[in-house]
């Protein structure tokens, strides 16, 4: 019996070649009516077996679910489908909403094929309707976006390359909008709920690019229209209303998403954001509040997420010297353990330079 070699994007049997008359051989014992049948179902499942380099599938045999591709070795080696691993029947399934969507969701967490799902999904999206897919997304923004799983991977240190839930979330998004007919229904439906704000700030900021207030040198971009220049305007300041609400009155300081969002605020109404920081650095904890809004600045490789504040984007926003002594103020006060997360971002509000969030470490500038 041949060994079975895997390489990355590509399955087949060692010894391809030597095998043929062997293979044909069992083929041939079949009824002679049944040969022509058997040798078409053997091309079907395992592309690789013809001897032209052409292809119907291309390279995409995954998407195809042909044994050509090592992720369906693994599952067809299996009487079920393996650990860590989705099935086309259930995505097929969870598009159409035959399944319970969140329920399937938080089951790929717990079973840990979270990966696959998204490679599928990818694959498959186009393949349910627009209302289904609306609910598809849905779906996932409920599920992930205030997950401690999704927090995990935004704590973690890893490289720009590594699987992260939350940009292929963004990823889906873009694709969808893309493709959408009723672009404005969907990108003011998901205006209804804070949950979404995440996913909302990336869609703002490409609206920021579209209508022209952030420069950009994608041509791409520069054609992509998603809402007409009244409609754009009129999402912005919508959005930037939420959010500004979800500062002052809600619990968005709070959560794994508020200097994403942040950045993106800025950006949309400079005016509302002096709004929340004046009234913030004047209450006994806004300090904090503004810390964790502006603290996550980014995230590398060497040591995960990082705060490096800087003091001229700030100073336009608020009164930076007072913040500073705000900042000394809760690194000298014993009465108050600081969290590494707080020490940080303070230590970088004082200083200017890079300090990692996880252990409050001084970081080098690249």
């Amino acid at each position: 019996m041949s060994t079975i070699h895997v390489i990355p994007g590509l399955c087949h049997t060692g010894g391809l070649n030597q095998s043929i008359p062997k293979r044909d051989s069992i083929i041939e014992r079949a009824p002679e009516k049944d040969v022509v049948y058997l040798k078409g179902i053997l091309k079907e499942l395992f592309p690789l077996l013809e001897d032209s380099s052409y292809s119907m599938y291309g390279s995409d045999y995954d998407q195809c679910g042909r044994v050509a591709s090592e992720k369906r070795l693994y599952i067809a080696l299996h009487y079920q489908i393996p650990t860590g691993f989705a099935s086309d029947t259930e995505i097929v399934s969870f598009l159409y909403g035959s399944i319970n969507r969140e329920e399937y969701l938080r089951r790929a967490i717990s079973e840990g094929f979270v990966e696959r799902l998204f490679e599928l999904l990818h694959h498959n999206i186009e393949k349910a309707n627009q209302e289904n897919a609306a609910l598809s997304l849905k779906a996932l923004y409920t599920v992930f976006l205030d997950s401690p799983y999704l927090k995990s991977f935004e704590d973690a240190v890893h490289g720009f390359f590594g699987f992260e839930p939350y940009r292929n979330i963004m990823w889906l998004t873009f694709a969808f909008i893309k493709d959408l007919d009723e672009k404005e229904q969907f990108l003011f439906d998901l205006l209804q709920n804070p949950r979404f704000l995440p996913i909302t700030a990336d869609i703002s900021r490409r609206l920021l690019v579209q209508l022209g207030r952030i420069e950009t040198d994608d041509p791409r971009l520069k054609e992509e229209r998603w809402l007409s220049q009244e409609k754009g305007e009129e999402y912005l300041e919508t959005w930037s209303d939420m959010v500004a609400s979800e500062l002052l009155d809600g619990g968005l300081a709070d959560s794994i998403h508020a200097s994403h969002i942040y950045f993106v605020f800025y950006r949309v109404s400079k005016e509302k954001t002096k709004q929340v920081f004046s009234k913030w650095i004047n209450e006994e904890l806004g300090i904090e509040k503004i810390a964790k809004v502006v603290g996550r600045c980014g995230s590398d490789s060497t040591n995960g997420p990082y705060a490096e504040i800087s003091e001229d984007s700030l100073s336009e926003l608020l009164d930076y010297q007072r913040l500073k002594k705000l900042a000394d103020e809760e690194l000298n006060n014993t009465n108050q353990p600081l969290s590494n997360y707080l020490k940080a971002i303070y230590l970088s509000i004082l200083t200017g330079e890079k300090y990692y969030l996880n252990d409050a470490t001084k970081g080098e500038k690249f």
